[in-house]
C-alpha cells in the first residue's frame, strides 16, 4: 500500500510539472500579466493627461485623446470609466474657472477657445449618454452620476442665462428620455428617482414632461 501511494504522489507531481511547463499555460499567463500591465500604464497616462490639461491651456487639445479612450474602451469598464471620470473633472474645472464662458468683450481667439471647449463638452455628453444606454448596470450608474454632475456645474457656472438654460434643458431632456424609454434600466431608474427626481425641481419637471 505505501508503494502504491508513493506512485500516485509521483504521478501527481509529474502532472503538475507538466502543466507548469505547458507552453500554452505559460503563454496565457504571460498574456494576462501583459494585459494588466498595459491597462495600468494606460490608466496612468489618462491621469497624466488630465493633469496636463488642468495646468495649461496649451494642452486643451489632449481632451480629444481622453475622449478617444472613452470611446475605445466603453465596454472595458475600468479603462473607459477612468477616462470618463478624468474628463468629468476636467470639464468641471473648466466650467468653474470660466474657461467655457463667452462674452462680447472677449477677444476673437478667446471666444474660439471657449467655443471649441463647448463643442468638446457636447461630444463628451454624447459619450456619456451612450454609456448610459449600455446594458452594464455599473457603467449605467457611473454615466448617470457623471452626467448629472456636469449638469449641475453647467448651470452653476456659465453666464449667458437664456442660451445656456436651453442647452441645459436639452441635455437634461436627453438623459431623462433615455432612462424612461429604455427597457433595460430598471435599477438605474430607481437610482435616478431617488437621487435626483425627488431632490431637484428642474429634474422633476423634465421627468414629468417626458412622461406625458
Amino acid at each position: 500500500m505505501p508503494a502504491a501511494v508513493a506512485n500516485i504522489v509521483k504521478s501527481v507531481k509529474r502532472k503538475r510539472h507538466g502543466a507548469d511547463s505547458d507552453p500554452l499555460v505559460q503563454n496565457k499567463t504571460r498574456k494576462t500579466e501583459k494585459d494588466v500591465s498595459q491597462r495600468e500604464n494606460t490608466e496612468e497616462e489618462i491621469l497624466l493627461l488630465e493633469e496636463k490639461i488642468t495646468h495649461s491651456r496649451k494642452n486643451y487639445n489632449k481632451i480629444t485623446i481622453l475622449q478617444d479612450y472613452c470611446k475605445k474602451h466603453q465596454t472595458q469598464s475600468k479603462t473607459g470609466i477612468t477616462a470618463a471620470v478624468a474628463l468629468c473633472r476636467v470639464f468641471c474645472r473648466l466650467l468653474a474657472n470660466g474657461s467655457m464662458s463667452q462674452s462680447r468683450e472677449m477677444r476673437d481667439n478667446e471666444r474660439m477657445i471657449a467655443q471649441w471647449l463647448r463643442a468638446q463638452y457636447e461630444s463628451y455628453n454624447n459619450i456619456l449618454l451612450e454609456m448610459l444606454m449600455d446594458t452594464n448596470p455599473g457603467l449605467q450608474s457611473t454615466a448617470l452620476t457623471l452626467l448629472m454632475r456636469l449638469q449641475k456645474e453647467f448651470v452653476d457656472n456659465l453666464d449667458e442665462p437664456s442660451h445656456d438654460h436651453r442647452r441645459h434643458e436639452g441635455n437634461l431632456r436627453r438623459v431623462v428620455a433615455g432612462i424612461i424609454n429604455s427597457d433595460s434600466m430598471e435599477l438605474i431608474r430607481e437610482e435616478f428617482v431617488k437621487k435626483y427626481v425627488q431632490v431637484y425641481d428642474d429634474v422633476r419637471y423634465f421627468t414629468f414632461v417626458c412622461l406625458k
